[in-house]
């Protein structure tokens, strides 16, 4: 008898959740607008009468290279308080198919600069700001890129865009850390450590921007560069190159503007090109 009492109650209790607060914190949006990667600068004009609206931002994956998996892009959504008229600047970050990164500030991805083999560039950033290109300072939502590949099955697959934090990519070497560090909320992810010499080192992830992947001059075919870290509110950093083993790239930090509420953020969720979706009344 409980049970059947439960069952009738359930549908009267959610109804109750229904207030006036409650759908002012989580409207119900009939209208929505996509932005897909375009390798430029969109906007978006907030449209009459509209003065909240639920954005819904993915950045890209690295590049794969070989057996290794490049890093997914990170997730992060919220409520932005708007004014009708606003003018609101579209980052859709690109997932990259050589070692030169595409739009979304990622880092590129090292070679060799004797036999030509080339490691990924990292994924672009997604971001919703208030001015171009988008920076810390005018940023209202920002997702992380993935991080790159190289061809080498030592290297590992790419670390993700945050959540909040990137992750670091995977390693199947035993020895130097050869992979690039995922960024945080405060600095860029570290550089990987070439295993021997005949490299170039690496660098570390920096605000918005990707560390790019070591390049080396070995005399062998197994040589390859690192791959490169992806853009975000702090980038990636950028894997080693060398014969012994080489990096993959880390992934870069999420973040959003402190005036933004209801914030969710989801590491490691997006394959291919970034997107933004934006929902309103």
């Amino acid at each position: 008898m409980k049970k059947i009492i439960v069952l009738f109650l359930l549908p009267f209790f959610a109804l109750a959740q229904l207030t006036p607060q409650f759908l002012q914190l989580k409207p119900v949006y009939t209208k929505f607008v996509r932005f897909n990667y375009t390798g430029a600068i969109q906007t978006w004009t907030v449209p009459a009468g509209v003065t909240r609206i639920f954005v819904d931002v993915a950045g890209a994956q690295g590049g794969s290279a070989g057996t290794n998996v490049a890093g997914r892009g990170g997730k992060v959504s919220g409520i932005v308080t708007v004014a009708p008229g606003d003018i609101l600047q579209i980052t859709v970050g690109g997932q990259p198919t050589t070692n030169i990164a595409v739009y979304g500030f990622a880092g590129n991805g090292g070679r060799s600069t004797i036999f030509g083999t080339i490691a990924r560039a990292g994924g672009g950033l997604s971001a919703i700001s208030t001015a171009a290109p988008v920076t810390q300072a005018n940023a209202l939502l920002i997702a992380g890129g993935g991080g790159g590949t190289p061809t080498s099955g030592f290297a590992g697959n790419g670390g993700a865009g945050g959540g909040l934090n990137g992750i670091s990519a995977t390693s199947n070497y035993g020895g130097t850390p050869t992979r690039g560090g995922g960024a945080s909320q405060t600095a860029g992810g570290v550089a990987g450590t070439p295993s021997d010499g005949n490299s170039t080192n690496p660098t570390a992830g920096a605000a918005i921007n990707g560390g790019a992947g070591g390049i080396v001059a070995g005399a062998s075919a197994g040589w390859n560069g690192g791959g490169g870290g992806g853009g975000g509110y702090f980038g990636g950093g950028g894997g080693a190159g060398g014969g012994n083993a080489q990096g993959s790239g880390g992934g870069g930090s999420s973040w959003t503007h402190a005036s933004v509420v209801q914030v969710s953020n989801i590491s490691n969720f997006n394959t291919g090109n970034g997107r933004i979706i934006i929902y309103y009344n």
